[in-house]
């Protein structure tokens, strides 16, 4: 019983902690531009569905660093073909 309890206050604080990180990704964004880019959210779930794939695969030590590189690549791409468009 106590230990449900505190798995769920941990994971509730987890999920606390990604959702503090996104509205701040939103809000540095939308500070320093002025605008509010809508492709934050897509690179959150690209690197989410990234991490998940490999995680099944790979040990999650070694995911997640290949997750960030591939995340980079990914928002590198989309701002080349946003600025030769």
């Amino acid at each position: 019983m106590l230990g449900d309890i505190a798995t769920l206050v941990l994971q509730g604080t987890m999920i606390s902690a990604v959702y503090a990180l996104i509205a701040i990704g939103f809000t540095m964004i939308f500070g320093v531009g002025g605008t509010l880019n809508l492709a934050h959210g897509a690179l959150i779930m690209s690197g989410a569905y990234v991490f998940g794939v490999l995680a099944q695969s790979i040990h999650s030590a070694v995911a997640f660093p290949v997750t960030i590189v591939v995340v980079a690549l990914l928002s590198w791409g989309e701002r080349v073909i946003e600025s030769n468009s």
